[in-house]
């Protein structure tokens, strides 16, 4: 039995009228001798290059190539623009459709809104007359958009709480900088305030401290005048100092003759012999001790004052919590002087390790470095 098919690919035989190749009514296929060169022929030499160059039609034309970037794509043609059920208008490649690009996308909401009520149509009733095909784009139509306009109220809303939310948090975050804010400008104004309080009474406890100071100074004068080589000078210098230790408020000025006017803490005894020394009268090594001794026992009642002022200074800088450091530098004396003098292990020593004007203590003895 042949086909048309046969005729068409040249599988009969024009003398018998059968098909090729049958012997006997035994319906063996031979292949058609006919070569289909409409058919691509695949890399027939093993390059890729003229792949599909060699196709021809039965007219023997080639058939025009259209080059392939992609699988299914041909070169410079876009995609058609056929719309479905799944894809949005934000996508390049193709137009809108009932459906969104996601589950969130209220087109979607008003889709599987618009299902959900023909679902409900189409099940069984008693009673009750099938809705017409009219009805039924009615109430899809009305679901839709019913679910569509839904869900963007929800998403307004949502966006709108977000927005609350931000300019909540934004108030939040302004308050907190001026807060901040306010407390450096507090800081700055406390540093400023807490500077002006520490200078003020820094001010106030030199001024109280003076006295004291200028007879410390006065004393150590004296002390060193009293060590140093016998001579008129440091005769002068220590009968000087020792007024200045007594009075250290005096007018007296060193070289010129005084009178008890110019130095009323001092007695008219020591004026005297202050005057005496100016004239070129030597004090005596009994003199110089007696000067000394007097001037550390006059100096020991102001170092005694000194140290109560400073005990109260501290306290006070303590109790409007400022730094002490700052308000109390103290005057009392220091080692190395005539009455904290520093203990050394032989002359030596002390030559090697004081300055000069610094006392020092060896085995009872109080020296001096000049």
């Amino acid at each position: 039995m042949s086909r048309p098919i046969d005729a068409l690919l040249g599988n009969i035989d024009p003398l018998t009228g059968l098909r090729r190749g049958m012997v006997g009514g035994n319906a063996s296929y031979m292949q058609s001798p006919v070569k289909v060169t409409g058919l691509p022929q695949i890399d027939d030499r093993n390059t890729l290059t003229d792949y599909n160059n060699t196709v021809t039609m039965r007219s023997g034309n080639n058939i025009p190539v259209r080059p392939m970037t992609n699988v299914g794509v041909i070169q410079s043609t876009p995609f058609k623009s056929t719309p479905t059920l799944l894809t949005s208008p934000e996508t390049t490649q193709t137009n809108t459709g009932l459906l969104g690009n996601s589950f969130s996308d209220p087109r979607t909401f008003g889709a599987l809104n618009s299902a959900s009520e023909l679902m409900k149509l189409g099940g069984y009733s008693v009673g009750k007359p099938a809705p017409t095909l009219g009805q039924a784009f009615g109430v899809g139509i009305q679901s839709y958009l019913k679910g569509k306009q839904a869900e963007e109220d929800r998403q307004s809303k949502r966006s709108q709480n977000s927005l609350k939310n931000q300019l909540e948090m934004a108030k939040y975050l302004n308050e907190v900088q001026k807060m901040q804010l306010d407390q450096q400008k507090t800081g700055k104004d406390d540093a400023k305030t807490k500077f002006s309080q520490e200078k003020n009474l820094r001010d106030s406890f030199i001024k109280e401290s003076k006295t004291n100071v200028l007879a410390l100074e006065g004393f150590n004068k004296v002390a060193i005048a009293s060590n140093a080589t016998p001579s008129g000078a440091n005769d002068l210098a220590l009968v000087f100092a020792y007024m200045k230790t007594i009075d250290p408020n005096s007018a007296v000025k060193e070289g010129e003759y005084t009178n008890a006017e110019e130095s009323q803490g001092v007695s008219q005894q020591i004026i005297n012999i202050y005057n005496r020394v100016i004239d070129g009268q030597r004090l005596s090594p009994e003199a110089r001790k007696m000067f000394l001794d007097s001037a550390k026992q006059q100096v020991l009642t102001s170092v005694r004052k000194q140290e109560v002022l400073e005990k109260n200074y501290l306290g006070l800088a303590k109790d409007y919590g400022l730094d002490g450091s700052k308000v109390v530098q103290s005057k009392l004396p220091i080692l190395g002087g005539y009455l904290k003098p520093i203990p050394v292990k032989s002359i030596k020593d002390a030559e090697d390790r004081l300055k000069e004007g610094q006392f020092f203590i060896l085995d009872g003895q109080i020296g001096v470095i000049e």
